[in-house]
């Protein structure tokens, strides 16, 4: 599988470089989908030394909100989860396809993983997510349909999510990063309608 903690220096080659928004991308999609975005929360972060700021305060060599220090071959050898798991989009889609058909865990460690999420505020960024097991939980509905996608969104718009019910895994990965965290992004928002109205047809 495609995904390291920890990169090998003869992967390095192969790394796309990261890029943030442009001004541009910040407020089209903010315009297009502005109850996605807490803008409010953020600038009081900003303004009065918040969770956020302070963070990115004390680990001044990893940025990713306004400058750029994650393309640092160093940085990218880091056995570091949270920021520099290094992968493709297959091999995340890869794994989770692993851990949906139990070939990962057992049935009775998937349960528990399945079970018992919590809807909380994120510390640092303030998001509300349900949480469970190391996983996040996503919700909607598609054509009448109850949808419950199991797995991780991140900062940018990455974001990796199974659907045990329908038999369906989606990873979408971007080296140009997106306003806020996975489940807001418009890429990926699209492409999740997309794929369903595949699996869930109206009518």
């Amino acid at each position: 599988v495609d995904f390291y903690l920890g990169l090998p220096l003869a992967e390095q080659a192969r790394v796309a470089r990261i890029f943030n928004p442009n001004v541009w991308n910040v407020i089209s999609e903010i315009l297009y989908s502005p109850n996605d975005f807490n803008l409010k929360r953020f600038i009081l972060d900003r303004l009065n030394n918040g969770s956020l700021t302070r963070v990115e305060n004390t680990t001044p060599w990893l940025r990713f909100i306004g400058s750029m220090t994650l393309n640092n071959p160093e940085y990218h050898q880091m056995e570091q989860a949270a920021v520099m798991g290094i992968g493709t989009a297959r091999a995340m889609a890869s794994i989770f396809e692993l851990l949906r058909t139990e070939q990962i865990v057992s049935k009775s460690t998937l349960d528990e993983m399945l079970s018992n999420y919590e809807v909380s505020d994120d510390y640092i960024s303030g998001a509300k997510v349900p949480r469970g097991q190391g996983l996040m939980l996503a919700e909607f509905k598609h054509n009448g349909v109850d949808v419950k996608l199991y797995g991780h969104s991140g900062y940018g718009g990455q974001n990796i999510r199974t659907d045990f019910n329908n038999n369906v895994t989606i990873a979408y990965m971007s080296n140009g990063l997106k306003v806020g965290f996975g489940d807001t992004a418009r890429t990926y928002k699209r492409l999740l309608n997309s794929v369903y109205d595949v699996v869930l047809p109206s009518g």
